[in-house]
């Protein structure tokens, strides 16, 4: 998902065109609190984030500061698999832990 520009729904499977970066990084939130209200403290999670880049704004560090509302973010681990894209940087797996 990308800030601009991006009328596909990622979690609808990209199956609906309401696709809307504030609503989808609120929705990630909402997920990943609802999962953590049922991990034990010290459980880690990681999600992988394509580091698309859209202006200024970066897609995984968008989604570090979203869900570190409700988990807590330890770090970020690069894969460098493909080559950089001006449009694309690297994936990111960003680790967090329940608190």
């Amino acid at each position: 998902m990308t800030k601009v520009n991006h009328p596909q729904n990622p979690l609808s499977g990209c199956q609906s065109l309401d696709g809307d970066y504030p609503t989808y990084l609120r929705e990630l939130t909402r997920i990943y609190g609802a999962l953590a209200e049922r991990l034990t403290p010290g459980a880690r999670v990681v999600i992988n984030a394509a580091n698309l880049r859209d202006g200024p704004t970066l897609l995984a560090w968008d989604i570090a500061g979203a869900v570190s509302s409700v988990l807590t973010f330890e770090r970020e681990i690069v894969i460098d698999w493909d080559r950089p894209q001006v449009w694309f940087t690297n994936d990111y797996c960003l680790l967090f832990q329940a608190s």
